[in-house]
């Protein structure tokens, strides 16, 4: 996808700024060619057409700049604060009246440790015999091996008398 772009950053009047959210692959979606990961690798050469590339926190600076994104267009903005729910706003979906101790929301996928929720809230039983979580989101496949993965885990959580899934798009409002 990233190839389509790279064209059009070269002839756009202007400067152009992007926000760079992983600069280096997750877990187990690297294109390993001797021991460097070419995804990251292109994704900081097609950064360096970009006047200014926003980073998620200085986590994310410190990867995007192990992997050669430029120092000097690199700008860190805050990320994880939810600014856009209004005061006393409820996370958990207004049909519900289950109060909700753990929330995991996002993309369901692999590489996101949903694989290992059914063993950490047996843990959190152990001291906390109630507690109830919600895995909300939709699943996420990069591959028919990646879509039987996330089935696997879908098909765990939802067995979990502990864990109620939603695994849907669910928007903020």
């Amino acid at each position: 996808k990233s190839l389509l772009v790279l064209p059009l950053l070269r002839v756009l009047p202007g400067r152009s700024v992007g926000t760079v959210h992983d600069p280096m692959s997750h877990s187990g979606q690297e294109v390993m060619i001797a021991g460097i990961d070419v995804l990251a690798r292109f994704r900081a050469v097609m950064i360096t057409l970009l006047a200014v590339s926003f980073v998620h926190g200085p986590k994310c600076k410190d990867q995007a700049l192990a992997v050669g994104y430029p120092a000097q267009k690199i700008v860190t903005v805050p990320h994880g604060l939810f600014t856009h729910f209004k005061s006393g706003e409820s996370l958990r979906p207004a049909t519900s009246e289950q109060e909700y101790d753990i929330l995991l929301f996002g993309n369901i996928r692999p590489n996101k440790g949903y694989d290992r929720v059914p063993e950490i809230v047996d843990r959190v039983a152990g001291e906390r015999p109630d507690v109830s979580v919600l895995v909300a989101g939709s699943p996420s496949y990069d591959s028919a091996e990646s879509e039987q993965v996330v089935d696997d885990i879908l098909s765990a959580l939802k067995r979990h008398d502990q864990i109620e899934v939603q695994d849907r798009y669910i928007e903020n409002e």
